[in-house]
């Protein structure tokens, strides 16, 4: 099982941020239940137009999945319009990922719009 407040995101911490002052709403927490898993996916948003991931642990391409869904699902209820959003991801604690887990990734971020 994942410790999850063990090194929490900065921004679970705090309401707002501390060089822009915006306010960090809704943070979320994502952690697989998969067996063996120390996969976590920390989300947050920061003003009205920036989302904030923080991934931590090892990624399989079940969890790769799983968090893709809870991300979408994420922006659908936090942002009314899934248009111009800043993502910040930071993926400085991931462990690695497994070949399908990181096509999947890929996939993803290919298909993202850059309107």
């Amino acid at each position: 099982m994942t410790a999850i407040n063990i090194n929490p995101a900065w921004f679970r911490k705090h309401s707002r941020c501390k060089y822009s002052h915006l306010l960090i709403s809704s943070p979320g927490i994502f952690v697989s239940n998969a067996e063996g898993s120390k996969y976590l996916l920390e989300i947050g948003k920061l003003g009205e137009f920036i989302l904030l991931i923080k991934v931590s642990g090892y990624a399989r391409v079940s969890e790769m999945k799983e968090s893709i869904k809870f991300t979408d699902e994420y922006i659908s209820k936090s942002f009314p319009v899934k248009k111009n959003i800043i993502v910040i991801e930071d993926y400085s604690n991931v462990e690695g990922a497994d070949a399908e887990a990181r096509k999947k990734y890929e996939d993803v971020q290919n298909s993202v719009s850059v309107n």
